[in-house]
Order: C-alpha cells, then sequence, then structure tokens
C-alpha cells in the first residue's frame, strides 16, 4: 500500500510512505486517539486535496519496516482531519 499526502491547505508537509498491508482496508468514523495523555474518541475523515472536501477515512494493519504491526489510519489526497465527538461544525 502506498500512501501520498500532498502538502496544501491540511497539511503544511509532503508525505509518501510505502506499507506492507496485512489487512483488508475498512472504513473509520470514528477512533480513539491520545490527548492530554488519555485516550479520547475523536471523529476522523480523509480530506480530498482537489476538492478541498471531506471523503472517507479508513484503517487497515500493516507492517512497518521491521517494527512489527501498526494500525494505520488514512485518507485522502490531503491526509486526514479529527475533531473531538462531540464537534458538530462542519469540517
Amino acid at each position: 500500500m502506498y500512501i501520498d499526502v500532498e502538502a496544501k491547505d491540511n497539511t503544511s508537509k509532503n508525505f509518501s510512505m510505502l506499507y506492507r498491508d496485512i489487512s483488508p482496508s475498512r472504513e473509520v468514523y470514528c477512533i480513539k486517539y491520545q490527548m492530554n495523555g488519555e485516550d479520547s474518541p475523536v471523529q476522523v475523515k480523509g480530506w480530498d486535496n482537489e476538492t478541498n472536501s471531506p471523503c472517507a477515512a479508513y484503517a487497515c494493519q500493516v507492517e512497518e519496516s521491521g517494527d512489527g504491526i501498526a494500525l494505520l489510519i488514512y485518507g485522502g489526497s490531503g491526509g486526514i482531519r479529527m475533531k473531538p465527538l462531540e464537534d458538530e461544525t462542519e469540517w
């Protein structure tokens, strides 16, 4: 699996990485993310740079070049966006 995120409005840096996926991808809407030392549920969306709008976010298990198995959360060409679970504002 090749991930390529372009710098634009959503992120200031380009990111490209090749992973060996070991599970099928599945769409995700909410994940646990560590904030202030605690795991908190957050909403997650992919971000599409071409349309400057939200798209689907996905999760899959990957091998991370000798570091073991990791859960990769990924989205569109602009990466992902997260916000608190209770936040109902537009993306």
